[in-house]
């Protein structure tokens, strides 16, 4: 019988008896599970008959907690105990929920149907308890509530003992059925033992037959070749001893190729680890796995300022560290260098360390990425440097030449630099102070201070400049000295003139103030008379319009009385026929006094009527006779009125003739009147302007004189201001002080610092040399 087939027999007798073991305890597992999930539904019935005990007390708790506030008044004890009764009361229904929707057994169901009644009544009990609103209430509530908290506990602990018992009933079936499992299986090894027994002394010696060796000479030589002895002599079987002898061969061969390979990698090792460039080398997965001492001398000497950023930091064990820490946003970082075909260069801040970096991927000759590789300079000192050189430029550029560049740290280029610039800040202030105690020189009136002329470049352009600048301005105030004495001389001559012209003009101006009071009085009266005249017209002017309007009025009243004469004829007709018509009235009234005669007693009446019209007739006769007598009077009163009223019109038109040659002479004496009066005021004017301009010349005279005056106090003012330079042959030209000067105090010169370049001055001399300065 062949190895395979003997292997094919073996592995079927243990399939059949795994396949009866499988099966068995499948049956049992499943018995197994059936039984675990009643139990689980069984132990959370249990699990919530103790959390509805824990809630049933909680709700008494709650019942007490209401009794204490109402008997101590406390409204918000009562609020909570009734909260804490919803919280509970909610908790019993869910739990009573749960217990009905888990399928335990029939018993456990009908009991807990049986107890939902008792849980009922329980939650009305407490219900009426949280619902009383006094002592007495509630000690009427609390028996009832006890008596139904009672029943239920008693409910409770019977399902407990229920669940109890049906607990045990399951652990015993399941006891039993693994019992029964257990014989059945045992029974199938000890006869699988048996088959497998024979199958494995027929497999061990076909098995002997295809290792070519015995498994002890088989398992030396595979340990002698695991420990690198590649010369121990090996026989020539064959089977699986044969293939691993060829296999070591093949081995030997393989570590002389890696020998020399490790050679020329250690070279590469030392080489890297002697250089100065700090390189680090991470693996497919970015962990470090290499870093030269270069690259950990570096990271070690910013290690302080590095655990400002990454407090967990070591420089020394950077091994296995992933790179990522040093990354904000480590997917950018891993996307960036799995594409890199290039170097790619990327600065790098940690605290105040600062960092370039070149990194690179390492890919294998199928473009598998392997690592990466990192080249690491340090560029705080640089950093550094360039920023304390800025702050050395911005202060020389505030005018603040004592901050120079610490030269501790430096070396090399940066020590050069860091010299250099202490240099020329050096020579800057050298200048600069030159420049100061000529300027302070200056401040004080000393004309011949100088700076030194050892200086090179610009240096001694400025110094060349400043010194030419004093020497002009030496020969200026010398030259300004000079001329004040000359415009000294020539203001007191003009101040004399002044003076004597300013007496002159006074007396002229004197004598036309007199002339001028005199016209003015005679201006005056003509004024007056001018308008009496000018009212005497205006009053002439009105009397003839008054009169003028009096006769249209006597006019309109002679009209009038025409009009009235005229409509008291009218009037006087009107009652004549009045009085005709009461005539007419009598005589009708008379002829129905007759008719109501003849009537008798049917007329009575109508008589009676008559009578009263006819005595109204004779009524309005005897009035209208009275009225027509005064009418005719009247008409005669306004006849005669009428007359007068002409007789005054004709009076009147010849009173405003009269009135009208009177005006019209007024008004010619009024226009000659104003003529004088307005001559006067022309010659008044004339002169008035004559006296004024007159005072003017006075003013300006007096003014000229006090200008002369102040202009010799001020070139007087002036030589003490230039007094105070001290020039060369100053003493020839000191101007003598006067009493009159107001120059109280002289301010003392401050010197102000220029932030702009200061430009080279012309030295050819001259004004535009001046001008430049």
């Amino acid at each position: 019988m062949t190895l395979k087939r003997t292997l094919w027999l073996a592995g079927a007798a243990v399939v059949v008896i795994f396949a009866v073991i499988v099966t068995e305890l499948v049956v049992q597992n499943r018995s197994t599970v059936s039984n675990q999930n009643q139990m689980e539904r069984l132990t959370e019935v249990v699990r919530v008959l103790g959390n509805l005990d824990m809630r049933r007390e909680g709700v008494r708790g709650a019942t007490y907690n209401y009794a204490y506030g109402l008997e101590t008044s406390n409204q918000a004890l009562l609020e909570e105990a009734r909260k804490d009764y919803a919280n509970f009361e909610t908790a019993i229904r869910r739990n009573v929920e749960t217990v009905q929707n888990t399928q335990v057994s029939e018993k456990i169901s009908d009991a807990m149907e049986a107890a939902v009644p008792s849980i009922d009544a329980f939650l009305t009990a407490a219900e009426q308890v949280l619902q009383s609103r006094d002592i007495a209430t509630l000690h009427a509530n609390t028996p009832v509530f006890g008596r139904e908290f009672d029943a239920l506990e008693t409910r409770t602990m019977a399902m407990k003992e229920l669940s109890k018992s049906e607990r045990e009933r399951i652990l015993q079936g399941n006891h039993q059925e693994i019992s029964t499992t257990f014989a059945t299986v045992l029974g199938t090894v000890i006869v699988g033992l048996i088959i497998i027994g024979v199958g494995l002394w027929r497999f061990g010696r076909n098995l002997l037959a295809t290792l070519g060796e015995e498994p002890a000479v088989l398992e030396n030589a595979a340990v002698t070749i695991s420990a690198g002895d590649m010369e121990a002599q090996m026989t020539q079987a064959g089977g699986v001893y044969g293939k691993l002898r060829e296999m070591r061969n093949e081995l030997k061969e393989r570590i002389d190729r890696d020998r020399q390979q490790l050679i020329i990698t250690t070279r590469l090792k030392q080489a890297i680890e002697t250089t100065s460039t700090a390189l680090m080398v991470a693996d497919e997965n970015f962990n470090i796995v290499y870093a030269n001492p270069a690259v950990k001398r570096v990271l070690k000497e910013a290690e302080g300022q590095i655990k400002k950023k990454l407090p967990h930091f070591n420089a020394d064990k950077l091994e296995g560290v992933c790179i990522d820490t040093f990354h904000s946003d480590p997917s950018h970082q891993h996307r960036l260098l799995r594409e890199l075909r290039k170097p790619y260069d990327a600065s790098l801040q940690l605290g105040d360390a600062y960092f370039d970096l070149t990194a690179g991927a390492i890919r294998s000759e199928s473009d598998e990425v392997l690592g990466f590789v990192v080249e690491w300079r340090d560029m705080t000192a640089q950093v550094n440097t360039q920023r304390e050189v800025q702050r050395i430029v911005e202060s020389a550029r505030s005018g603040d030449l004592d901050v120079k560049v610490d030269l501790t740290d430096k070396k090399g280029f940066f020590l050069s630099l860091g010299e250099g610039l202490n240099a020329l800040i050096d020579v800057m202030d050298d200048v600069l102070g030159d420049v100061g105690k000529v300027m302070e020189a200056l401040a004080d009136g000393e004309l011949q201070g100088r700076m030194r002329d050892d200086y090179e470049g610009r240096f001694a352009a400025l110094a060349e400049a400043v010194n030419g600048s004093m020497v002009r301005l030496a020969n200026i105030v010398t030259q300004l000295i000079q001329s004040s004495d000359s415009v000294k001389a020539s203001n007191q001559e003009i101040s004399i003139g002044n003076s004597q012209l300013s007496e002159r003009t006074e007396k002229q101006s004197s004598s036309l103030e007199e002339t001028a009071s005199s016209i003015e009085e005679l201006s005056s009266n003509v004024s007056n008379t001018a308008d009496n005249a000018r009212q005497a017209d205006q009053l002439s002017s009105l009397t003839r319009n008054t009169a003028t309007e009096g006769g249209e009025v006597t006019q309109r009243a002679v009209k009038s009385m025409r009009e009235i004469n005229e409509a008291s004829r009218k009037i006087a007709e009107i009652i004549s026929v009045i009085d005709d018509i009461a005539f007419q009235t009598n005589l009708l009234a008379l002829n129905a006094s007759v008719e109501a005669a003849r009537a008798g007693e049917q007329g009575r009446g109508f008589a009676v009527v008559a009578t009263e019209v006819r005595n109204l007739a004779q009524r309005s006769a005897t009035s209208a006779k009275e009225i027509k007598d005064l009418i005719e009077d009247s008409v005669k009163k306004v006849q005669a009125g009428s007359n007068l009223v002409d007789e005054s019109g004709q009076k009147l038109e010849e009173i405003i003739g009269n009135v009208k040659k009177v005006a019209d002479l007024i008004s010619d004496i009024a226009a000659a009147t104003e003529e004088q009066s307005s001559g006067l005021d022309q010659v008044n004017q004339a002169v008035m302007e004559l006296d004024e301009i007159t005072q003017q010349n006075a003013a300006l005279a007096e003014e000229t004189a006090s200008s002369a005056e102040s202009s010799l106090e001020s070139v007087e003012q002036m030589a003490q201001l230039m007094s105070f330079f001290k020039v060369r042959a100053s003493a020839e030209h000191q101007p003598a002080k006067t009493s009159k000067s107001k120059l109280a105090s002289i301010p003392e010169p401050v010197a102000r610092q220029s932030k702009q370049p200061v430009d080279k001055p012309k030295t050819d001399g001259g004004e535009d040399d001046w001008e430049v300065f």
